[in-house]
């Protein structure tokens, strides 16, 4: 240390020499004190910064310091040699770049880093995850937490942050999601496919159970058509014995019946219509005429004329049939209302056989309607689905409807009986029976649809043939 050289002063004055060296020992010992202070400063610096460069070098991470110069540009004050290790630039590098950013940054992840920096919260941490394109053009993940610092006035005035390599654990998280999207979509693959395979199950049991259905219903109808051809047998065994018996039945009886009605209208023209015996030849008469129905009705019953089909225009059969019975529709006060359609097709029918089932269809709904009402007529087209729900066909439907008392549920299913009837008098019970007879004929069916109080409706069902149909085209 330089030594102090003092010049001795005058003895007048002494008081001024005391007070100076006073001083100056003063200010040696201050300054001894600020050396020896700065000393302490400089090792404490210097072990300070031995051991930053011990854990910067036992360290995968690296810390780093920036601010922003007045034009904006990012200036880098301190960076850890870590930086090296992870980035493969050295320190030196990265300070001398004109654009920190740009020199290990990936391109994609650029943008978003800057606007984030740019953006930095005073006094509170940012952390972010970013890819850098080391020297060597590998491609690693870094996590990044900075802190910016501002003045009094809010301005930003330093940056201070710490990286950490994460490519492991994110590639791990990666790989992860990646089984996990893999593994999501092999669940949705396979959920699809059971779903598929599901659904083509339930077709398939929906189709087996069609196909079972389709089954017990031709079953069944084979069991009740075979049931109603035995019938039919049996019955036309019977009938051809009745027919028989029938036959010779009628020659035997029609000639005495013709020989008493010869009598009693003989009888009736030459007796007074005021007389007595006048109303009692009348009787004998309508009984005889009656004779003659019954038997003529018993031998059509169990031997049917031969059909003969013709074209026949429906609606002008069912107007004629209409105009026969005009009489006894006005004689009982009864009114008709019509619905015929005006496309009905022609139908290739015995038209004479099929009149004489409308005509009975008729007397007996007038039979039921003895103090008036409404007969109801209607024809209409309408289609089929048939049993293999595949082939459709056109069908018309004839109805007849009245407005009488109606039957009883116990007699509906025997009406179409033959020798059955629900007539108080008169009438062997053989006139739906033959009606139903005539319409299977010709391919027809024929039901009922009645109940107490509520009238009756008959349906006559003809199919329509594709030559029917044809033929209506041409």
């Amino acid at each position: 240390m330089k030594k102090l050289r003092y010049k001795v002063p005058h003895p007048r004055n002494t008081p001024n020499v005391h007070k100076r060296a006073a001083e100056l020992l003063r200010l040696n010992t201050l300054l001894q004190t600020e050396i020896a202070e700065r000393r302490q400063a400089e090792q404490a610096l210097r072990e300070s910064e031995e051991r930053y460069r011990i854990v910067s070098q036992s360290t995968s991470d690296y810390a780093f310091s920036f601010h922003f110069a007045e034009n904006g540009a990012l200036v880098l004050n301190w960076l850890t040699d870590s930086f090296t290790k992870i980035t493969g630039y050295t320190v030196e590098e990265a300070r001398s770049h004109p654009n920190l950013l740009d020199l290990y940054l990936h391109p994609d992840d650029l943008e978003r880093v800057a606007a984030t920096i740019t953006r930095l919260p005073p006094d509170q941490p940012t952390t972010y995850k970013v890819r850098i394109v080391t020297k060597q053009g590998e491609v690693r993940w870094l996590q990044s937490s900075m802190w910016a610092v501002t003045d009094v006035q809010g301005k930003l005035t330093q940056v201070y942050g710490a990286t950490r390599d994460i490519t492991e654990h994110q590639l791990s998280d990666e790989a992860l999601r990646h089984a996990h999207a893999e593994l999501e979509q092999r669940v949705q693959e396979r959920t699809a496919e059971l779903v598929r395979i599901n659904a083509q199950l339930e077709k398939e049991v929906a189709a087996r159970k069609r196909m079972e259905s389709r089954l017990r219903r031709s079953e069944e109808q084979f069991r009740q058509l075979a049931k109603e051809r035995e019938q039919q047998l049996i019955f036309s065994d019977r009938r051809v014995a009745v027919g028989d018996l029938a036959a010779s039945f009628a020659h035997e009886f029609n000639n005495p019946v013709a020989i008493i009605l010869g009598f009693a209208q003989d009888l009736l023209h030459e007796v007074q219509v005021g007389s007595p015996l006048h109303r009692r030849l009348e009787i004998i008469e309508s009984e005889a005429q009656r004779c003659k129905r019954l038997v003529r009705d018993l031998v059509d019953f169990v031997r049917p004329a031969p059909t003969n089909l013709v074209w026949t225009d429906l609606q002008k059969l069912i107007t004629t049939s209409l105009t026969l019975v005009a009489t006894p529709l006005r004689q009982q006060h009864i009114h008709t209302a019509v619905d015929i359609s005006d496309v009905l097709p022609p139908l290739y029918v015995d038209a004479q056989q099929l009149q004489q089932v409308l005509l009975n269809l008729f007397f007996n709904a007038i039979e039921a309607m003895p103090h008036g009402g409404e007969l109801g007529v209607r024809a209409m087209v309408t289609t089929e689905v048939t049993a293999n729900e595949n082939v459709h066909r056109q069908e018309v439907v004839i109805s007849v409807t009245d407005t009488g008392p109606g039957i009883a549920q116990q007699d509906r299913d025997k009406i179409f009986h033959p020798f059955f009837t629900t007539k108080t008098k008169g009438g062997m019970g053989l006139g739906l029976s033959i009606c139903k007879s005539i319409v299977q004929a010709q391919s027809g069916r024929i039901s009922v649809d009645s109940h107490p109080s509520q009238g009756t409706t008959f349906s006559i069902v003809l199919p329509v043939a594709e030559s029917d149909q044809h033929s209506q085209n041409g």
